[in-house]
């Protein structure tokens, strides 16, 4: 009797598998910038277009990676931008104003990255609530960047506690970790 025997797939079978779309609607979105929707007005998408992208991009082929859909996304929003849309949270294509050159095309797509960039905002806080940012969970963003104080005071210190019990000791004034200014009124 023959014994049955499984054969895990090949790394180069699981990424292909894993790219294919991808690379298949690269190709689409090249055709669709190059020459226009299949010959119809270049400002408008066709409906088997409109259904490959949306299929492709569907934010439930990302539930275990939504840091992957976001970033996907944002790529195909800089490309779409020139004719006038946008894949929004939810996979969808919808119309937006059209972008004319590179840079607002990007601006467009990374919007939040850009205001955050604008307002100055730290590093350090953005590496706490990165995934929930990418998410667009701005209640879990700052819950975790808040959380994410406490994780860098510990860091700094050495300190072990957490709270009011870490915050008192940390930037006690008889004797502190972490000084903020020079301690005088």
């Amino acid at each position: 009797m023959d014994k049955l025997i499984y054969e895990a797939p090949s790394k180069v079978k699981l990424w292909t598998r894993a790219l294919l779309p991808l690379i298949l609607l690269a190709i689409l979105l090249l055709i669709f910038v190059k020459f226009g929707p299949l010959g119809i007005l270049k400002s408008t998408i066709i409906p088997i277009e409109k259904a490959f992208i949306q299929k492709v991009i569907d934010p439930i082929r990302y539930t275990n990676n939504p840091d992957l859909f976001k970033e996907r996304r944002n790529s195909l929003n800089v490309i779409l931008a020139f004719r006038g849309y946008e894949i929004g949270n939810n996979g969808k294509i919808s119309i937006v104003e059209k972008v004319d050159n590179l840079d607002e095309a990007h601006q467009k797509a990374n919007k939040l990255t850009t205001e955050l960039n604008k307002r100055k905002v730290h590093p350090q806080v953005l590496r706490y609530c990165n995934s929930e940012l990418l998410q667009d969970n701005y209640f879990h963003a700052v819950f975790e960047a808040v959380k994410g104080v406490a994780d860098r005071i510990r860091e700094m210190t050495g300190l072990i506690e957490d709270g009011a019990e870490l915050i008192d000791k940390a930037f006690n004034i008889a004797n502190p970790y972490l000084v903020l200014n020079p301690l005088r009124t």
